[in-house]
């Protein structure tokens, strides 16, 4: 790649990265739950981050909070209502359109879990094979990744959600206190 393209990309990540940790401040108001229920307003704040994806810069877009706050339904949303989750492939998967003119892109997902310290691959068969142990590994870049998950090849939105409705079935899911509430 042009050094100049490649340090025009940096510049317009590093811009973006600026934006979204700035706007992190509209979350923390008297407004989170009116926020939380108009996901449109949500994924605003993470959408100029999502090309940067296809720039080859590693994007990570998460929710933490306490059991019950609606991380799930952030992310997920519902048929009507979709989440960030849905909004951001919708936007991937239209930025790698409009460009296909001029780059070809192989978009691939994979799906772990870390529950109690052990990572699992939620897109393997289990039925047919016994478990590998799967461990992090930090590439020569500096990046982690973790060899031999699972990765199937993805061509629009309802693929990767399929994807994803399977891997949420193999999830781990144990009960608090918390969740009784």
């Amino acid at each position: 790649m042009d050094k100049l393209v490649t340090l025009n990309l940096k510049k317009e990540h590093s811009n973006l990265s600026n934006q979204v940790k700035t706007a992190k401040d509209s979350f923390l108001g008297p407004n989170i739950l009116d926020t939380l229920q108009k996901l449109e307003a949500v994924f605003v704040q993470t959408k100029p981050i999502v090309a940067s994806v296809l720039d080859s810069y590693n994007v990570c877009i998460f929710t933490y909070g306490q059991t019950g706050t609606g991380k799930t339904f952030t992310m997920e949303g519902s048929p009507e209502n979709r989440g960030v989750n849905y909004r951001t492939l919708d936007e991937l998967f239209g930025v790698s359109q409009e460009r296909s003119g001029i780059m070809r892109y192989g978009l691939f997902v994979s799906m772990t879990e870390v529950y109690n310290e052990k990572i699992r691959d939620l897109l393997i068969d289990s039925s047919n094979q016994p478990p590998k142990k799967l461990e992090i590994k930090q590439t020569a870049e500096g990046t982690q990744e973790v060899p031999g998950l699972v990765e199937t090849r993805v061509t629009g939105t309802e693929d990767v959600w399929d994807l994803l409705n399977s891997g949420s079935r193999a999830r781990s899911v144990g009960s608090t206190r918390a969740n009784e509430l």
